[in-house]
């Protein structure tokens, strides 16, 4: 099985990657300020 990825696809790729991250750390951050209250500068 062959598969070769080009460029294109790989910069797609590493943004679908970079944007579920950022995702993450934001729901991540909402529920410590839920639960703890964590104050943000």
């Amino acid at each position: 099985m062959k598969y070769r990825m080009t460029r294109n696809e790989r910069r797609r790729h590493i943004k679908l990657v970079l944007y579920a991250i950022g995702w993450v750390v934001l729901i991540v951050l909402f529920g410590a300020l839920l639960i703890g209250g964590v104050p943000i500068v």
